[in-house]
């Protein structure tokens, strides 16, 4: 199980860094002959916009907040998954020593079933997943109040 989450993590740290691999510009300026002649930037002239409000549709502002909300209370989730599914099996096995949850664990612990981390994992979707759908929800709730106001 170790191998596979160690492959796992290294996958993502070696194609992660890939992306900020640094590229030599296409159009980058020769060297200067002289050493007084100043090197210029690639391109003076192009200053990027910025957004605009209408941009972007609705639907996709609220779809990228919702992958943020998502995402952002996974770790949250999964400690919280996590501890319910340790203090849950804990009882579930009439409190014995070796199913103690984790502030509480020793050396002879018995690891988690394969059940049992896909019970973690699957909680730790579910609750994410509420969270995002329930910040949807009042996200929209506030912005009727807003429009109304106007």
């Amino acid at each position: 199980m170790t191998k596979h989450v160690l492959l796992i993590i290294s996958f993502f740290l070696l194609t992660g860094i890939t992306c900020f691999a640094q590229t030599p510009l296409p159009d980058a300026p020769e060297k200067p002959e002289t050493p007084d002649q100043p090197v210029l930037p690639v391109n003076p002239t192009h200053v990027p916009e910025p957004y605009t409000e209408e941009e972007f549709p609705e639907w996709m502002l609220d779809l990228r907040r919702g992958e943020i909300v998502f995402f952002g209370t996974m770790p949250f989730s999964f400690l919280i998954a996590l501890e319910a599914v340790d203090i849950g099996r804990y009882y579930a096995h009439d409190q014995d020593r070796a199913y103690a949850p984790w502030p509480f664990r020793d050396a002879t612990a018995i690891p988690f079933s394969v059940e049992e981390q896909l019970w973690i994992v699957g909680t730790a979707l579910f609750i994410s997943l509420s969270t995002a759908v329930v910040d949807f929800f009042i996200n929209k709730a506030f912005q009727a109040g807003q429009r109304k106001d106007n």
